[in-house]
């Protein structure tokens, strides 16, 4: 495993790139896939899960394998669910080993109540999963998992092909509720028609339109890495190509929250301008990011750099991500001095004391720790191990990093 060596001393004025939002692509990629439309290839620079889905959607036989993308094998459990019930073909469906620590028992159990035939092939309630041809007649379905809003999107977007629809109903409030959002807009615009209220949503079986095409939006999760950046140098500003506000990405929100430090933001043709001049920090943050569970490592991180205490609550679930995150961060903050307290839906942290000396930012596998924790170089020197784990979703992170002054040793 290799380690690199990081610091950010100089701050420079400019413009990154970011991919496209693999959540958009994702979820466009299925719905066009069972609309019966060819696929377009992911661009170079697009995130290594949007490369796992279109291979995993465009490939021939009974074998997918979608590598670590958790949301790829989340879609694909539905998919292939439908796809058994149309060919009478079974297919296996695996991942790496990563993957098969990810519990997947909370989509197929409500499959397997809407009728579909699905047998685990290890530990139970894990992948691999062999999917077998089935009568999938959809219905009305109670929803009590709260584990991933994923596997509402998962199911949502094949109910237009269900003979009798989807009407799903919750008790509560779901967790990461914008990306059910997103999953509706880009399903309405290939044609299906849905409603929904605040604890159900109905989806008629109308099928998707075989003629669309929808624009993908720059993602604003890895713009979130760069807006981090730029609060903790105090000063400066960046252009962010290709990225605009008003979407129904969760992680936008980031944008707000940093305004009301100071950030001010103007939407360009070429894309967001950000500028710092005046940085004013609240005495303390607490925030419920429930609805944006992937801006947890960069807001936390980027608090205790600027040794601003906080909590983050509404997040329980980032124990299913692509590590524990809830573990992974109380470790990896603790090595900024860090007071770091987990509860059962939360994280705390303050009391803070000296920085190690010598940091050394374990990644556990996980990408967005990587980048949460690198604009902390413009504090002191850091290693981060694995820095090609960026890849899932940012391949060229650490190259656009540079143009801002990031310096790879």
């Amino acid at each position: 495993m290799s380690t690199i060596n990081l610091q950010w001393t100089q701050w420079k004025n400019g413009e990154v790139r970011l991919p496209d939002s693999k959540s958009w692509w994702n979820r466009y990629y299925i719905v066009r896939a069972l609309s019966g439309q060819p696929l377009p290839e992911p661009k170079v620079y697009q995130a290594d899960d949007v490369h796992r889905m279109y291979d995993a959607l465009t490939e021939e036989g009974a074998e997918r394998n979608v590598g670590g993308a958790g949301t790829g094998y989340r879609f694909m459990t539905s998919f292939l669910a439908l796809k058994a019930m149309e060919t009478g073909q079974s297919f296996r469906l695996d991942g790496n080993e990563q993957m098969r620590g990810r519990p997947i028992q909370g989509l197929v159990e409500p499959l397997q109540l809407l009728g579909a035939k699905i047998e685990y092939l290890g530990k139970a309630g894990y992948p691999p999963l062999l999917i077998h041809p089935s009568n999938i007649q959809g219905g009305r379905l109670q929803w009590n998992n709260q584990e991933s809003s994923q596997f509402v999107s998962s199911l949502m977007m094949i109910a237009p092909y269900l003979e009798n629809g989807l009407d799903l109903r919750w008790t509560g409030p779901l967790v990461s509720v914008s990306y059910i959002d997103l999953t509706q807009e880009i399903m309405e615009g290939a044609g299906a028609q849905i409603e929904r209220d605040k604890n159900k949503l109905s989806i008629k079986p109308t099928g998707y339109t075989s003629s669309f095409d929808l624009c993908p939006q720059a993602d604003w999760s890895s713009a979130a890495f760069w807006l981090s950046a730029l609060i903790l140098r105090g000063r400066g500003s960046v252009t962010l190509k290709g990225l605009h506000p008003n979407t129904l990405q969760g992680d936008e929100r980031l944008l707000h929250i940093y305004k009301s430090w100071g950030l001010q933001a103007t939407d360009t043709q070429s894309g967001l301008h950000v500028a710092l001049l005046d940085r004013s920090l609240p005495e303390r943050l607490d925030l419920d990011l429930s609805d944006a569970p992937d801006l947890v490592p960069t807001v936390a991180a980027t608090c205790v750099g600027l040794r601003l205490a906080g909590r983050i609550k509404g997040i329980g679930h980032l124990r299913f991500k692509e590590s524990n995150r809830l573990e992974a961060l109380s470790a990896e903050l603790s090595k900024w001095g860090a007071a770091v307290e987990i509860g059962s839906d939360s994280l705390q942290w303050g009391s803070f004391a000296h920085p190690e000396e010598d940091i050394i930012h374990e990644t556990y596998g996980d990408h967005r720790m990587a980048m949460a924790f690198a604009p902390l170089s413009q504090i002191q020197a850091i290693k981060i191990k694995d820095p090609e784990v960026v890849s899932k979703s940012y391949p060229l992170f650490w190259e656009e990093g540079r143009t801002l002054g990031l310096n790879l040793l």
